[in-house]
């Protein structure tokens, strides 16, 4: 293998595949997903407190009751989803880059064009891991339930039918993992690591070695990249969250003011108002005022920060795919490449998986509910179709936008990981900068692929 040409050694990022580019776009976007999935229980919490105070009236505490259990059961089963969701991609994202990386060494890639760290980070990685580890918990909990459900086969007859259908799915679900499990092991693994050895071969350590010697040095208290509009839209979505916070906090205090022998629990009674001073009644009334000044600024200043900070973002990947075609264009900043030389998510895409998250949760509730399914489930929703039936209609467009949002944020992931990778392979021939260090899966030590040459066992 010759390496005489003249030609610079630098990182170049190869195609990976939609198969590729949609695991790429959807580890990264499940964060955002599940930020939205902790705003809609926070949201959901302060609408249950308001019942659980005591100071509305039964009915209207009632529905509200129901809601706030109604919406824990699409949240808890999206967070189940997202787990084997990101555990899927994990192996599939790992084994579709060193498919693409080792087809392009057998096709005689220049060597000069050596895999971008993001790329030798998957390549080198031992896909599998966290599905493992998901295969492993669900194992133990189906061999706690299989002999529960065969006690319960030979002393309830009667419950034969549901009893045998649970022995079957725990006794064949946990058969189904340890053979995923193994396959994981013995299969996927193995054949990665084979791979690995095809791209070593191709590229060796000097090669990679020249590549990181030409890219200019990152010092690991690198910030991401932050121009004065990024940095007022940081802080708008901090002072919001901590105003919505500080809201809710207020709220709760101003009930145990103002209704201190009420019943607080769903439904409970509010009880007498308290007879207050004036300087008690002045503080609860400015104390009002001022929990929905900090509601109503705190969530504007969130949607605001968060369009600032998606606007600024496609303006800095127009001036940075300007300035690397530019041949008098100064080298800017090394946390902007550090920003835009990795595959990063739009934060808009970020944003609407967010929106997307909190739109399913709220419209599934409201569909479950509205359309009665839930009656049977639990003595809890009965009546909900009749309470919640005028929102049904309104449920379900609530519940499509939020999918499609999802399917949007999810889209432009992938699409700024496949339409962008032009501009990062230009960022690594113009201006080449390292990536910040990170740990590795032990946590003890760094990632070898943030340091230096990894590829080579």
């Amino acid at each position: 293998m010759s390496d005489a040409s003249q030609e610079p050694f630098r990182w170049y990022e190869y195609p990976v595949g939609f198969v590729g580019d949609l695991c790429w776009a959807t580890a990264r976007t499940l964060v955002a997903f599940l930020i939205g999935l902790g705003g809609v229980f926070l949201l959901v919490v302060a609408v249950g407190l308001l019942g659980e105070e005591g100071v509305l009236q039964y009915e209207v505490a009632r529905i509200l009751d129901q809601f706030t259990r109604a919406s824990m059961l699409p949240v808890l089963a999206l967070v189940w989803a997202l787990t084997l969701v990101a555990s899927i991609t994990q192996v599939a994202g790992s084994v579709a880059v060193s498919r693409a990386v080792a087809k392009a060494a057998r096709a005689g890639a220049p060597v000069t064009q050596v895999p971008s760290p993001g790329q030798v980070a998957a390549i080198v990685s031992s896909p599998g891991g966290w599905l493992m580890m998901w295969c492993f918990f669900h194992i133990v909990l189906f061999a706690i339930a299989a002999p529960v459900a065969l006690w319960m086969l030979i002393s309830e007859p009667g419950d034969a039918p549901s009893m045998l259908i649970i022995l079957g799915v725990t006794v064949g679900g946990g058969a189904v993992l340890i053979a995923v499990t193994a396959w994981l092991r013995l299969g996927i693994r193995a054949a990665h690591g084979r791979r690995r050895g095809e791209i070593s071969d191709h590229w060796w350590p000097r090669h990679e070695q020249a590549a990181w010697t030409r890219a200019q040095y990152t010092p690991n208290t690198t910030r991401p990249a932050r121009t004065p509009s990024g940095r007022a839209a940081g802080i708008a979505i901090t002072v919001g969250s901590v105003g919505v916070a500080a809201a809710l906090l207020l709220m709760s205090v101003l009930l145990f003011i103002t209704h201190p022998d009420a019943q607080r629990w769903p439904g409970g009674q509010a009880g007498e108002r308290a007879e207050l001073t004036p300087e008690l009644e002045g503080f609860v009334d400015a104390g009002t005022v001022v929990f929905t000044v900090l509601m109503t600024v705190g969530l504007l200043l969130v949607v605001v920060g968060s369009i600032i900070d998606g606007v600024t973002d496609l303006h800095e990947r127009r001036h940075l795919r300007a300035a690397v075609v530019d041949p008098d264009a100064p080298r800017p900043p090394s946390e902007v490449l550090v920003k835009y030389s990795g595959p990063a998510v739009p934060s808009l895409a970020r944003a609407a998986m967010a929106l997307g998250a909190v739109a399913i949760v709220l419209g599934w509730t409201g569909v479950s509910l509205g359309s009665g399914s839930l009656e049977d489930f639990a003595s809890v929703y009965s009546g909900s179709d009749e309470s919640f039936a005028a929102v049904l209609p309104s449920s379900v467009f609530v519940r499509n936008v939020g999918i499609a949002l999802c399917v949007s944020g999810l889209a432009a992931a992938m699409g700024n990981a496949s339409l962008g990778r032009d501009l990062r392979n230009q960022l690594f021939e113009r201006w080449p900068q390292r990536p910040r260090v990170v740990t590795g899966t032990d946590k003890a030590a760094p990632d070898p692929a943030t340091i230096g040459p990894a590829l080579t066992p």
